[in-house]
This record gives structure tokens, C-alpha cells and sequence, in this order.
């Protein structure tokens, strides 16, 4: 899911490596030290990006949990579980347990059950085309769930816990 989630970005995997972007640098202890909370979740992503070997589990959940924001900050729970990322949805839940935002787990959790019940309901509208994804979203249960992963990330909460988590486990981070 994370490669559908780089080609959204305009990302191709010939051009993953150092120098996609200006704010690339290897991870070491200095960085994760020394880096803003609020900056740090950048950092980690751009060199999850850069990395030829990736994905300690820690990585992982870290990545996951960077593409639902993405997701449903764009365009809400219906548009993350629309798109192929919504496959991870499960894993997205233990992702947010493992860093420590339990109320987001928790939300997850009942997001992924709601998506459940009106899963054949949505997958009406998946013929390609806009005008039918827009259709979607009428009286659609999930955004209840966006509105409150909003509320629950207000100033950026969930990268914040995500940084405190590389903090506190800069080993799964820092750059080989």
C-alpha cells in the first residue's frame, strides 16, 4: 500500500533515494535528539522514503499511520477505506496501539466496524468514476468518524505521538 501511497506523491520507485528532497538526512540519534516533535515525523517519513532496506515493524506502523492522516485529512475515513490503503485498515489499528494513541486505535476500530456494514453499500459507487465516488459520500455513517479523528488530532496530536514513539525507540529509526 505504501508504493500506491509514494506514486500519489508522484514518487516512482527509480527515484526513491537520497536527494527526493531537500529535507532528506540519514536518521541518527543526534537527529531524533535534536529534532522538534513537530518536525520530527517529516524527517522519518523522507528517509522511510530514502532507505534502501526498510521496514522494521516499528517503521511500518509508522508509515501506515502517515498514510490514513493523509488519507483522512483529505478526504475523510470514506476515501481512505475507497482507495487501497483502506486494505491495511487492521493493521492500521495494532499501528496506532503500538505508538501509543489508543484513542485513535480506538476510533480505528470503530471506523473499520462501521465500514464493515456498509461495505457493500460503497462498493456500488467504485466504477472509476468521480461523480459516483462524490456519491458516496451522501449519508455516508463514516464522517461521524472524521469529524472525530479532527477533534482528536487538533494541533497535530497524532505526529506528535508518533515523534514521542521515534524518541522512544530511535533504534527502529535510525538510519543504517
Amino acid at each position: 500500500m505504501l508504493t500506491w501511497f509514494l506514486n500519489l506523491l508522484g514518487f516512482k520507485k527509480k527515484n526513491i533515494g537520497k536527494g527526493i528532497s531537500e529535507d532528506y538526512e540519514p536518521i541518527t540519534q543526534e537527529l531524533i535528539d535534536a529534532t522538534p516533535e513537530d518536525e520530527l515525523y517529516t524527517k522519518i517519513m523522507w528517509s522511510l522514503l530514502s532507505d534502501e532496506v526498510w521496514f522494521s515493524d516499528s517503521q511500518k506502523a509508522f508509515s501506515l499511520i502517515y498514510e490514513l492522516d493523509g488519507e483522512v485529512c483529505n478526504g475523510g475515513f470514506n476515501q481512505y477505506y475507497f482507495n487501497p490503503s483502506g486494505e491495511d485498515r487492521y493493521e492500521v489499528e495494532k499501528a496506532l496501539e503500538l505508538i501509543g494513541a489508543i484513542d485513535f486505535s480506538s476510533l480505528m476500530r470503530r471506523a473499520n466496524a462501521c465500514y464493515e456494514t456498509i461495505k457493500p453499500e460503497l462498493e456500488k459507487f467504485d466504477d472509476g468514476t468521480s461523480e459516483n465516488f462524490s456519491k458516496s459520500y451522501e449519508d455516508n455513517p463514516l464522517t461521524e468518524f472524521d469529524n472525530e479523528y479532527y477533534e482528536l488530532n487538533n494541533g497535530g496530536r497524532l505526529f506528535v505521538l508518533m515523534s514521542q514513539f521515534v524518541k522512544k525507540h530511535p533504534q527502529d529509526f535510525i538510519s543504517k
